[in-house]
């Protein structure tokens, strides 16, 4: 059998984990996968140290010390996320992902700005202008188009003189309109 002294030291060193959720106190032990909660601290403690108790004696009735992983000295554990942490520091695999992404994001700015520069070169430029305005110059519109555009003009202008109207006194006082004698 293995000796009892041992197996406790062996239970007993491992760290304690509080927290509040909604009103209850739960304590943990992460490490050997326990946990309770209740309304007062006090009486979560204990309850977790009944189920911590429990466990001690079935590693006594099992035998097999060695198979249980002792605890951390260290706030951050190996394993106590979902993957398998072999360093027990993954400070390399960190800045590894960190420089990926980084290097993801200022090719994404990269593509960025240019794309917005040569679609802003592309419409201030002054040869498309001239292009567009001798279009319009050189090409006539047919009699029949301009009666449409100029009844669509007029229904545009009947629907925007009530909103110029309640303008025209701001529009007034910074200048920008004829005060009505």
């Amino acid at each position: 059998m293995v000796e009892k002294e041992k197996i406790e030291n062996c239970i007993t060193d491992y760290e304690v984990i509080f927290s509040i959720k909604k009103g209850k106190y739960f304590c943990r032990i992460p490490e050997l996968y326990l946990i309770a909660q209740d309304s007062d601290l006090e009486s979560c403690h204990q309850k977790l140290m009944k189920k911590k108790e429990k466990l001690i004696k079935e590693i006594e009735e099992f035998e097999r010390e060695d198979e249980f992983d002792s605890p951390s000295t260290t706030w951050f554990r190996d394993g106590r996320g979902l993957r398998d942490s072999s360093s027990g520091n993954d400070l390399e695999g960190f800045f590894k992902k960190t420089g990926v992404v980084s290097l993801m994001i200022l090719i994404v700015l990269f593509i960025a700005t240019q794309t917005i520069s040569f679609t802003w070169s592309r419409f201030t430029s002054t040869e498309n202008l001239k292009t567009v305005i001798n279009k319009v110059v050189n090409h006539p519109i047919d009699p029949e188009r301009e009666k449409k555009i100029s009844a669509k003009i007029r229904v545009i202008v009947n629907r925007l003189k009530p909103i110029a109207k309640e303008l025209r006194p701001l529009l007034e006082e910074i200048g920008l309109a004829k005060k009505n004698d």
